[in-house]
């Protein structure tokens, strides 16, 4: 009898030993058509879609890259009764299939927390721009390319992912021949070292800052007291373009993100001489793709809106686009309208930074 108890008690650890991995199903964000789509390897390929909750083929398993902050994200489903499948890039395209080899860095993915969300970003390891996310603008396609970051095609909502718990990856041979397999091999140790460890460089990345400066009401012409404007929206965005960084034939949008966005509540009047910003925490940066070369352009949009309750609402809008070669500086456009001019004056930086690797 103790015998039998004991063979069972064995059984039962080493199932709540396998049934203790967390598997992870990826959910995107936005709903397409009503529908919830999660990633799954249940077709011929990897794809976005419905799913099932008892499919093993959308069900994921997040294994920790030791001393990084990078995951491998393998599949619970081994299509061909044989092979894992692992999420990774082949020239650029989204695959999921067996690795040839294991450490690829093109196999390796860091998650960026949405802040405020409890989504994630996907991002590759080895193509830093890339992301995983959905187009929609050609059917339906799951993919991985430069993409807006408030772009919620591109959040994700890792169900069932416990970061702490996380699945640590093998530990991967090396690949240098070493003094003990040297010896093994009946070679003479003075024959044979130790291949030095690199030390890793950082790659070097930059930064475009577009930063709101001053916002100054220069006239003020309504019907209200001392002629003072209700305002009650302004508006301020910045899009970053590389020329020759291309997909699909056209120019690239590398990215984009709001400098200032104020909204009245109640409205605020507005005098001639009245500085409406004047602070120093208002910008955004965009990332350039040094791979696309050093050639960028910059699109700065500014919009503002004055509420008036005896006839339609006065809008006013202006953008001005620069060049690399006099982008950088300070820079200012107008805003004007029948009741109002306002003064923006921004500035453009370029920011050097290198990629922080754990």
């Amino acid at each position: 009898m103790r015998v039998n108890f004991f063979i069972v008690s064995m059984l039962l650890l080493f199932v709540g030993t396998v049934f203790a991995q967390d598997y992870v199903r990826i959910k995107n964000r936005n709903t397409i058509n009503g529908d919830v789509y999660g990633i799954h390897i249940e077709n011929t390929s990897v794809e976005a879609g419905t799913i099932q909750p008892n499919w093993w083929s959308a069900q994921w398993v997040f294994e920790k890259i030791p001393g990084s902050k990078y995951y491998k994200i393998r599949n619970r489903w081994k299509k061909n009764g044989r092979d894992d499948y692992y999420l990774h890039l082949v020239k650029g395209k989204l695959e999921a299939s067996k690795l040839v080899r294991p450490n690829l860095k093109w196999a390796q993915w860091a998650l960026e927390k949405v802040r405020g969300t409890p989504y994630y970003r996907i991002r590759n390891r080895y193509h830093l721009m890339h992301y995983i996310w959905i187009r929609i603008d050609k059917g339906i396609e799951l993919t991985a390319g430069k993409v807006s970051p408030f772009e919620k095609l591109a959040h994700w909502e890792l169900e069932g992912f416990n970061e702490k718990a996380a699945t640590v990856a093998p530990k991967q041979k090396k690949e240098t021949t070493s003094v003990s397999t040297a010896r093994k091999n009946n070679t003479k140790k003075s024959n044979v070292s130790a291949t030095p460890t690199k030390k890793k460089k950082r790659k070097k990345m930059t930064k475009i800052r577009v930063k709101l400066l001053k916002l100054v009401c220069e006239v003020s012409d309504d019907e209200g007291i001392n002629n003072n404007a209700d305002m009650s929206h302004f508006k301020m965005e910045a899009k970053l373009f590389q020329k020759n960084c291309k997909e699909d034939n056209v120019n690239s949008l590398i990215g984009k993100g709001i400098v200032y966005n104020w909204k009245g509540r109640p409205d605020k009047e507005v005098a001639e001489g009245d500085v409406i910003y004047g602070g120093k925490k208002d910008y955004v940066d965009l990332l350039l793709d040094e791979s696309c070369g050093t050639k960028y352009s910059v699109k700065f949009d500014a919009s503002a809106v004055e509420r008036d309750t005896s006839s339609a609402d006065e809008k006013a809008h202006n953008s001005k686009t620069l060049i690399d070669t006099n982008a950088e500086g300070t820079h200012q456009i107008r805003l004007v309208s029948s009741d109002f001019t306002y003064r923006v004056e921004f500035e453009i930086s370029k920011i050097d930074y290198y990629e922080n690797k754990k």
